[in-house]
């Protein structure tokens, strides 16, 4: 897995390309102080060069809120996601797919 806030890697649009699901939550153009915080996931199997999933979104820090988070169960093979007042999960089976998308109201809370 990795994980990166900001500026998106150079090698972004090769990872959106090759992911087997990639989603993208808000609007990936503008600054980060003044569209809000760019975050990006992805998931890759172990000895796996490109990912299964790849998600990036644009998130308001409020405050009071606290920084994004990724949790993976490795026993459910789900994965979490959560940043700003936006709250993803996905099964992470071949190909992956999000059961749910769900809001806190307060913002996630890692």
């Amino acid at each position: 897995m990795q994980v990166w806030r900001g500026d998106p890697p150079g090698h972004f649009s090769s990872l959106s390309d090759l992911a087997d699901l990639s989603e993208t939550f808000g609007d990936l153009r503008g600054r980060n102080d003044e569209a809000g915080s760019l975050f990006l996931v992805s998931v890759s199997p172990q000895f796996q060069v490109w990912p299964t999933l790849f998600v990036t979104q644009r998130f308001y820090q409020g405050v009071g809120s606290f920084d994004p988070g990724v949790l993976i169960v490795p026993e459910t093979g789900l994965g979490l996601v959560g940043a700003g007042e936006r709250l993803l999960a996905y099964h992470l089976d071949d190909p992956p797919v999000r059961p749910w998308e769900d809001t806190a109201d307060a913002g996630f809370w890692w």
